[in-house]
Order: C-alpha cells, then sequence, then structure tokens
C-alpha cells in the first residue's frame, strides 16, 4: 500500500483516490448491475458498501474535529523546526578555538558549552523527526476532499451529490 516511510495520511489519500477509481470505473459498473436484486449475493454486496461508507464518513467526521488539534500541532512543529534551525546553526558556529588558552582560560568550560549546544541540537533534530510523522494541515484537507469525493454531502452537507460511493449504494438499493 504505502512504502515505507511514507506520509500515512497521503498513503490513506490515495488509497481513497484508488478506491474511488475502482467505484467509477468497471468494478463500481459490474456492482451497479445488482441493480435492486435481492438474494444472498446483492443483500451482502449492499451491507458491505454500506458498512464502508459508514467507516468512511465516521473517518470524515474523525478528521474534521482533530483538524483543530492539528492546526496548534502545526504550529507547535514550526516552533521545534525554528528551534532547531537556530540551535544547528548555533551549534555549527560556536568554535571557541585556541581563544581561551589565548587568554590563559580553562578551555574544558568553553568545551562543555560547545558540547550541551551540540547536544540540544540534537535532541531538537529527533524532535523535529518525531512530530513529523505527525499530519500536516494540508494531510488532512486531502483525505476529507478525496471522503467528499466518495461521499459527497454525508461528509459535507454543503455538497449537492452523493459522491461516487454514495451513487453506488443508490444504484443497488432494493426496489421500495
Amino acid at each position: 500500500m504505502s512504502p515505507v516511510g511514507q506520509n500515512l495520511f497521503e498513503a490513506l489519500r490515495q488509497s481513497l483516490a484508488d478506491f474511488r477509481g475502482k467505484g467509477e470505473g468497471e468494478p463500481g459498473r459490474k456492482v451497479s448491475a445488482l441493480g435492486s436484486r435481492t438474494g444472498t449475493l446483492p443483500d451482502l454486496v449492499r451491507q458491505v458498501l454500506s458498512a464502508v461508507a459508514d467507516a468512511l464518513a465516521w473517518l470524515g467526521g474523525a478528521l474534521h474535529s482533530a483538524a483543530d488539534a492539528l492546526r496548534v500541532a502545526d504550529a507547535v512543529i514550526a516552533l521545534i523546526e525554528l528551534a532547531g534551525d537556530l540551535l544547528g546553526s548555533f551549534a555549527e558556529g560556536l568554535s571557541f578555538g585556541e581563544l581561551p588558552q589565548s587568554f590563559g582560560l580553562d578551555p574544558a568550560p568553553f568545551k562543555a558549552v560547545s558540547d550541551a549546544v551540540t547536544a540540544g541540537n540534537a535532541v531538537l533534530q529527533k524532535g523535529v523527526h518525531v512530530v513529523g510523522v505527525l499530519p500536516r494541515p494540508e494531510d488532512l484537507t486531502a483525505v476529507r476532499q478525496e471522503l467528499e469525493l466518495l461521499l459527497g454531502h454525508r461528509v459535507n452537507p454543503a455538497l449537492q451529490g452523493p459522491g461516487a460511493l454514495g451513487k453506488l449504494l443508490s444504484d443497488v438499493q432494493p426496489a421500495s
């Protein structure tokens, strides 16, 4: 599904897009051909599609709820990245060289400061890497857009249509 190291939310977006493509393509047409037939297989198909639609609608709601928290997390990530860049630049530029000896000072405290800055930078770089697994707002937006294309007004009441999966579900509903 997703290569190692790929953004999980990009992989989710791509999977939803692939699923939508199947629903709008030949596999979807074959499922739609069931129409309003009844029986074990058509009923099972309806139940599976309905369960998938329910799960995706839940995901849409969860992503909507997470969006505000992730905006704050995105700001924190940016702050950590900025602090890491600043400390990294400071660590690279911090070199006391022969300065302490030139003034007859003990070089040990200067080395301790340099080592502490380098260690702090290493910790921040690990923090930047760890928080990099958190989704960015644009990741959520891309997944939500795919969910809207799949479920239409079910996940976004401002939309007119039922989406690809919603249409497929309506195509296979039994006659009333």
